[in-house]
């Protein structure tokens, strides 16, 4: 990339990890910022519930206190939850482990950035932030010579035609910025044949669903109070969880919050195309939203777990009438930078973690503070690309040693750990330049 900072950045994707690039970039504090971009596929705003909570751990809070001017700390923010539990079929908990963390929804954090964002993008006349919805980027191409930019070809979505009658645009930029989650279009354009990095399916999926707590009773409320809970399935190998996240308009007050419930299904292969198939007969490749998945496929599924769970967790599954559907994969891509730093990908486009973990908010957050050094001149790209993919590679490794622990029995589970721990001490010595 040449030595001049960027002027003008599209963002390639507008979910969480391409919202806190854009409003990082937005508030850059130096004479001459770059104009921000934002390119969205889905034509509506907000966008659909994923019905996931987000743990919010040390990077995201920072930004958020940073961006959003959220001084009181967590406050606010999400739910504190002190420690992870298990229970038994009789609803008794037992401590595991002391994990301090902030829980929020999906859809909470969203609506800050993307409130946040509009907000600045216009902020003194300026004009340097847009923000538009319904425009698929379908091509990435980086112009040949010194100083050249990127050029992006972008199609309309929401055409009573759909895609296919939508116009097309074609927008110039001096650096693009991938954030467009695990179908990567600049993933996708820029490593290819050998390189190319497909997402590699767990073996299970995650049946979601959210409960007001309102809706169940005390001594089920108190059951999951303060602490994340989980329950492990006998003879199954998996694993049920449930906690507390904002209620609806992100309420924080005891009995208008919600539970959020996560099964995690060992399925074959083989049976995901019948499992992921809608109301309408589409069969869906990632994830199944909350009222498509059909009834009688959510009925023979919950019934199944139902009498194997204890009480509190037996009464929310039974307020779970729309469940969301995610199937669970994951990747590594071992490069976050092409063209000479002109093209960057960051977050769940270069890096998809299990959901164990709670990560990949985190993970977003901290490859901001990598891209804000490289548009303001303060470290390389190489340097960037560095830091960011072991970053990113050693919690993979964490998260992936989280899910074979509970979905799998014997070696597996095992070696996944081995992997962790020894990617733990190369990360280590790379952080003494001892070793890349």
């Amino acid at each position: 990339m040449s030595s001049n900072p960027p002027k003008n950045i599209i963002i390639i994707g507008a979910s969480l990890t391409g919202l806190l690039h854009a409003l990082s970039l937005l508030h850059l504090p130096h004479p001459d910022p770059p104009s921000i971009t934002l390119l969205e596929s889905t034509p509506t705003t907000p966008r659909l519930s994923h019905m996931a909570g987000i743990g919010l751990a040390s990077h995201i809070v920072t930004f958020l206190s940073r961006h959003l001017r959220t001084n009181d700390g967590v406050a606010g923010l999400g739910i504190e939850s002190h420690c992870l539990q298990t229970m038994d079929m009789r609803g008794r908990t037992r401590l595991l482990l002391r994990a301090e963390r902030v829980l929020s929804c999906w859809e909470g954090v969203e609506g800050m950035l993307r409130g946040g964002f509009l907000r600045d993008a216009d902020k003194g006349g300026q004009g340097r932030g847009r923000l538009e919805m319904g425009w698929r980027v379908v091509g990435v191409e980086v112009l040949e010579g010194e100083g050249k930019g990127v050029r992006v070809r972008a199609r309309r979505t929401d055409t009573a035609e759909g895609e296919r009658g939508g116009e097309e645009r074609v927008l110039e930029a001096d650096m693009v910025i991938g954030a467009d989650g695990h179908n990567s279009i600049v993933r996708n354009t820029f490593m290819t044949g050998a390189e190319k990095v497909v997402p590699e399916y767990a073996g299970y999926v995650a049946w979601r669903g959210v409960v007001p707590e309102s809706a169940v009773s005390e001594e089920t409320r108190r059951a999951f109070q303060h602490n994340v809970t989980y329950f492990l399935l006998e003879g199954r190998r998996e694993h049920v969880i449930v906690y507390h996240i904002p209620g609806p308009s992100t309420s924080l007050t005891p009995g208008t919050r919600s539970l959020n419930f996560c099964w995690y299904a060992n399925i074959p292969a083989s049976a995901l195309p019948s499992l992921t198939t809608d109301t309408s007969g589409y069969t869906h490749h990632t994830t199944v939203p909350s009222g498509l998945v059909p009834a009688t496929t959510w009925s023979l599924h919950s019934t199944s777990i139902h009498p194997l769970l204890p009480a509190p967790f037996a009464e929310v599954l039974s307020h779970i009438h729309h469940p969301f559907l995610q199937v669970i994969r994951d990747y590594h891509t071992p490069r976050a930078a092409f063209a000479d730093g002109r093209v960057l990908l960051v977050g769940d486009a270069r890096t998809l973690l299990r959901p164990h973990i709670a990560f990949s908010t985190n993970q977003a957050a901290f490859d901001v503070g990598g891209v804000e050094r490289v548009v303001k001149g303060e470290v390389g790209w190489r340097e960037w690309e560095r830091e960011s993919v072991g970053f990113s590679r050693l919690h993979w490794r964490r998260s992936r040693w989280f899910g074979e622990w509970f979905q799998r029995s014997g070696w597996l589970s095992w070696w996944a750990g081995g992997l962790y721990w020894w990617e733990v001490g190369m990360d280590g010595l790379r952080r003494r330049g001892w070793w890349w």
